[in-house]
């Protein structure tokens, strides 16, 4: 008989349906003291506090045991350091990734403002090591304009992100999306899925792609634009940054157009970099193809956005530390990373939903450490009670 569930209180709803929804690999006949909602949400609440370690964890649900209690979690106490260990190794990681994505995707419904951009990247999670010396690598969907993972999925041992890349799109609905990538998209079968999912793209062409990256840098000496855009020079980390982006029409320009199964725009965007402290100069061109017929302010746009998966893979490791975990097992190297990912996610949640500017654009280093204070004193607009 399967043991009831605790009322838990001042959690988020979609939250405990997540953990709740989680299901149990332990036969329910056992006798076992934790739930695994229980465990999951300690691990949550933890994360979010600051904690990195699983001993880290432990200290904090014995340092607010008594608070926890109060909030129907952890009613037998605290789970010891093998059990999380086992637990993490032992929960399905594609049905955990699953579950997240359900929840990512009520909140993106909320806030969705039409077309929108979804950048897709892989990271290596380098704390945790194969046994052919490999480290894992996650191929990940974010929404850029709401800061939240949309959906990830790990390469097999005898893949890499461009196979792992297809099967992450087909479960995504990408009507009225542009998927922005780098290399790894510039595949005809990867292109063809996301069109058939009534999406748009924009993929940057490199040397992966020899014969079409060699023909357009041919092609674009002696063509004409059809919009350019150029930004003010802008002062960032120490340099003067110039960019240009011009936009082509691609009939006349991409080899085999037709196979790509849709009229292509050609979009090139150049920066001059000046550094500030010795005057040094570098210059660089990227390449983009996409289906869009759009204008190069808005090309410029997309692409420079899409860094901002780059910048949320920067926020787990510098942030959730996440690069520095240890951990032999894949499947609980994918659950770290799906919690990870969660707690990044719930805190650009909470600054989406604040009306002061100042909250946006608030660091994730301040809100972990408010986390910590707002949990310790139960105040009633803590961050962890109330997305």
């Amino acid at each position: 008989m399967k043991k009831p569930k605790p009322s838990v209180k001042g959690i988020n709803a979609d939250l405990l349906e997540m953990v709740n929804a989680v299901p149990e690999f332990r036969r329910m006949c056992a006798n076992y003291r934790h739930g695994l909602p229980d465990i999951l949400l300690l691990d949550i609440m933890a994360r979010l506090c600051r904690c990195v370690s699983r001993s880290d964890i432990i200290a904090f649900g014995i340092r607010d045991v008594r608070k926890l209690k109060s909030m129907g979690i952890c009613l037998n106490g605290i789970p010891s350091e093998p059990t999380l260990s086992r637990v993490f190794k032992a929960i399905d990681d594609s049905v955990m990734a699953g579950l997240y994505s359900k929840f990512a995707d009520k909140f993106c419904v909320k806030v969705d403002r039409g077309l929108k951009v979804v950048a897709v990247d892989g990271k290596c999670m380098r704390g945790t090591e194969r046994e052919d010396g490999r480290c894992p690598d996650v191929v990940s969907a974010y929404s850029v304009d709401e800061g939240i993972t949309l959906g990830t999925e790990m390469c097999d041992g005898k893949s890499n992100e461009i196979t792992a890349a297809p099967k992450l799109l087909e479960r995504l609905d990408l009507t009225g999306t542009v998927v922005t990538s780098d290399a790894m998209l510039c595949q005809k079968d990867i292109i063809d899925g996301i069109l058939d999912g009534n999406g748009h793209f924009l993929v940057e062409v490199k040397a992966n792609h020899k014969a079409l990256r060699w023909s357009l840098e041919d092609r674009l000496v002696n063509a004409k634009p059809y919009d350019t855009y150029t930004q003010e020079p802008e002062l960032l980390h120490g340099r003067i940054e110039c960019r240009t982006c011009s936009a082509y029409h691609g009939a006349d320009l991409v080899v085999d157009s037709e196979k790509w199964g849709a009229a292509l725009t050609v979009v090139t965007r150049e920066s001059v970099c000046t550094s500030k402290k010795d005057g040094t100069v570098s210059e660089e061109k990227r390449i983009y193809i996409s289906d869009l017929q759009c204008d190069a302010e808005t090309f410029e746009s997309m692409s420079r956005r899409h860094w901002r998966i780059e910048s949320m893979h920067w926020r787990l490791d510098r942030n959730m530390k996440q690069d520095c975990i240890r951990r032999k097992s894949a499947c609980a190297a994918r659950n770290l990373d799906t919690i990870q990912r969660l707690c990044l996610s719930m805190l650009s949640i909470w600054k989406k939903r604040r009306r002061k500017c100042a909250d946006r654009k608030t660091g994730d280093v301040t809100l972990l450490r408010k986390c910590s204070l707002d949990f310790s004193f139960l105040k009633p607009k803590s961050v962890i009670r109330v997305l």
